[in-house]
């Protein structure tokens, strides 16, 4: 049983095709129709990082402090799956939130941010949905000002974090 997880699903959601991952753009596995048309939507940003697994998470977390967002939960995937028996690629990630006081409440629906940090192959990778998918979900809510401004934050935290690889 270990291990299945990964072989039966990891590849439909964290893996790209090889020309994406060369071209270093969302594959795929990145998009989605939103609203059928026929339209795709990219909502995921990935970049990936020359240094090991560690120094990534490093990099993430430093990166952003310095943007304004404090670590309120990081998850170790790999260590909590390998408590129940199965045996994945490092995988780890940080649940964000904002630091300042002018946190409006239609924010919450958009917090926390997710930043995923994950092996694939030889290659580190971050990613981040982004915060913008979250105004076809609540188009309600009007968030498509504080979504764009959200997720501005959010892709420099990724450039940051991969030194803008």
């Amino acid at each position: 049983m270990a291990g299945s997880w990964e072989a039966e699903r990891r590849p439909r959601i964290l893996q790209s095709d090889a020309a994406a991952e060369d071209s270093l753009e969302p594959s795929a596995a990145h998009r989605f129709d939103a609203d059928m048309s026929g339209a795709t939507v990219e909502f995921a940003y990935k970049k990936s990082h020359s240094g090991g697994f560690q120094a990534t998470l490093e990099a993430v977390e430093r990166a952003a402090r310095a943007r304004g967002f404090a670590v309120a939960e990081l998850h170790d995937i790999r260590k909590t799956l390998a408590t129940k028996g199965f045996d994945i690629r490092p995988l780890s990630i940080f649940e964000l939130t904002l630091t300042s006081t002018e946190v409006v409440s239609a924010m919450d629906l958009l917090l926390p941010v997710r930043i995923n940090v994950y092996e694939e192959g030889e290659t580190v990778w971050v990613a981040a949905l982004k915060p913008t998918l979250f105004c076809q979900v609540y188009p309600e809510h009007e968030l498509d000002e504080l979504a764009e401004r959200l997720e501005k934050d959010v892709m420099a935290v990724v450039d940051a974090a991969t030194g803008g690889n």
